[in-house]
């Protein structure tokens, strides 16, 4: 067996860089404050090491709920395109989901449980309001 040519892993190099510089850029894009479009709940949308997590900051209807992370394990896959898991209060678990952003100021969060799937839409942001 040959070993690889300079050219080979040099290109390697620059691939793999690529993804790299992709994937942090991306994720900056989902860092924030996200407002759930049909209820008044909030959540904040971290990174540390190109790993995502978001916690609820404040709920007006479930009190209970703030601090319960939502999303966890998020990844870049794509421009504009996240995988992770989101909390199913409904089954008590965290199922698989892929979040996407239609525009910058909008989150869609999608979550395929057997042959039903469901999208949470969630709007950005500046701040989370006083109560």
């Amino acid at each position: 067996m040959n070993p690889p040519s300079r050219v080979t892993l040099s290109r390697l190099a620059l691939l793999l860089l690529c993804f790299m510089n992709t994937a942090a850029f991306s994720s900056d894009d989902l860092v924030g404050f996200w407002q759930h479009t049909e209820q008044p709940a909030w959540i904040e949308v971290r990174f540390d090491s190109g790993q995502g997590e978001g916690t609820v900051v404040r709920n007006d209807v479930y009190t209970g709920r703030v601090g319960t992370v939502l999303l966890k394990n998020l990844v870049a896959v794509k421009d504009k395109q996240w995988q992770g898991e989101v909390y199913a209060e409904k089954f008590g678990e965290y199922k698989q989901a892929r979040i996407s952003l239609s525009k910058p100021d909008v989150m869609g969060i999608k979550v395929k449980v057997g042959f039903m799937s469901r999208t949470i839409e969630m709007r950005r942001v500046s701040a989370v309001p006083e109560s």
